[in-house]
């Protein structure tokens, strides 16, 4: 069966390697586009996909049902996205949509004064965000209709998920204000740490967890394809709060722990291509 890419229908599609995925026997072809450089997993090429995806959100539910409460507890990661955000906008921030809420951690680090709408498809997630007071809509966000753009849209790991994450991408500008600003956070492919895991092919990159995680994203290609609409203002490679060097030794752990939130939060540092967390901060033109 002929591969077409699925970012720039391409036939250039080049075969990289088989990956094991970690939630079945199951094998999924890595591939990679010639034309745009983008990584793709095919759901289609298993047809136990969608039963692997339903056992594992199912039982991911159920595990949040024991971790997630309502109890809301601030988070510093949260907390710095918001002050870099406020930073980045031009005027008062009086509303935001965060596509794929889950339970409203992120949205909760906003004053009540702002406006928060929440888009998630999971129940569960839903329904505690909705219980700690934010708006949310259950339904694909393309299918989704708002009564006014907003100042802030946010997308936290999200686009990686998609069978089709160019429709999601196309909804940025129409519920994206003028001079607002949109933030997405996508897994970056293109960077040392999935690089020095690659030369293994006996290791796996945690990303790389199909059919969960389909799509992987230069930055380079993102920024093109938003361009007609937005610009780009600032990008980071964070470690998304996963690394730490010296983690279960106590008081190390603690020094390695303040070491790699440093470099997160340092500009220098987090614009080198070292880690897999790649975050993009656009304003709508």
């Amino acid at each position: 069966m002929e591969v077409i890419c699925k970012f720039c229908n391409s036939k250039h599609v080049d075969v990289l390697r088989k990956i094991q995925s970690p939630y079945s026997e199951e094998k999924y072809t890595l591939y990679e586009c010639r034309n745009c450089k983008q990584r793709f997993f095919r759901m289609d090429e298993s047809e136990n996909s969608s039963d692997i995806l339903k056992k594992l959100y199912d039982s991911q539910a159920e595990k949040n049902k024991n971790v997630y409460g309502l109890e809301f507890t601030p988070s510093k990661y949260w907390k710095n996205e918001v002050k870099e955000i406020t930073e980045l906008h031009l005027g008062k921030i009086h509303s935001i949509c965060d596509i794929g809420c889950r339970t409203g951690d992120f949205l909760m680090h906003w004053p009540n004064r702002v406006e928060r709408v929440g888009v998630e498809l999971s129940e569960y997630a839903s329904g505690v965000a909705q219980q700690r007071g934010i708006h949310v809509v259950r339904d694909f966000v393309e299918n989704a209709s708002f009564d006014h753009p907003f100042d802030v849209v946010s997308c936290y790991a999200l686009l990686e998920h998609l069978e089709q994450p160019k429709l999601v991408l196309d909804t940025f500008s129409r519920i994206c204000s003028q001079g607002g600003v949109l933030v997405i956070l996508v897994p970056a492919f293109d960077t040392w740490k999935q690089h020095k895991i690659w030369k293994n092919e006996n290791e796996r990159w945690h990303m790389y967890s199909p059919p969960e995680h389909l799509n992987f994203y230069t930055k380079e290609w993102l920024v093109e394809y938003l361009s007609a609409d937005f610009e780009l203002l600032h990008y980071k490679y964070t470690t998304g709060g996963m690394v730490n060097l010296f983690r279960g030794i106590p008081l190390l752990s603690r020094i390695g722990g303040r070491l790699m939130w440093m470099w997160d939060v340092t500009r220098f540092t987090n614009q080198k291509p070292v880690f897999d967390h790649l975050y993009l901060y656009f304003r709508r033109k």
